[in-house]
């Protein structure tokens, strides 16, 4: 595929960076990660129709689940937002392991953006939403946990 001019490939690492934790903390969150360049290219040019399309549910990591465990700064923060603002129904979606973005982020120790899902949930319910908060914070994944375990074991 041909990037448009200013735009560079980007790499996304595969196995364990140096100093990854090793057992139950090595399987909170696997490190790598595939993005399809279509939808990197939607989103990176901002085309939120093709990006909208893109975005229902797929199977694995949705970009949501992507943006929640790589950062917690000030673009992943907006770039959140903005994914969640086109398709809020990915705040609950699951990924191949049963994580939501939410489970993503605490495993990473991203607070900010745990934050900010946390925000983006109660404005969704105050809009109407069909997912509670407290439903949102009780997901559970396939091995039973809540993202309060995930960032438990992040914090340790």
């Amino acid at each position: 595929m041909k990037l448009p001019s200013g735009f560079e490939p980007i790499a996304i690492p595969s196995g364990d960076p140096p100093g990854a934790p090793s057992g139950a903390a090595a399987d909170a969150r696997p490190v790598a990660a595939v993005l399809d360049p279509e939808l990197f290219m939607a989103a990176r040019c901002g085309k939120i129709e093709r990006l909208s399309e893109l975005l229902s549910p797929i199977e694995g990591d949705s970009l949501l689940h992507v943006v929640a465990a790589c950062g917690d700064g000030d673009e992943h923060l907006h770039r959140a937002k903005m994914i969640s603002g086109i398709n809020n129904r990915l705040l609950i979606a699951h990924n191949n392991k049963g994580d939501t973005p939410l489970h993503c982020a605490a495993a990473a120790g991203n607070a900010n953006m745990v934050a900010c899902l946390l925000d983006v949930a109660v404005a969704a319910e105050a809009a109407g939403g069909e997912t509670s908060v407290k439903e949102f914070v009780g997901m559970r994944n396939k091995r039973g946990e809540t993202a309060l375990h995930q960032a438990v074991r992040a914090a340790s």
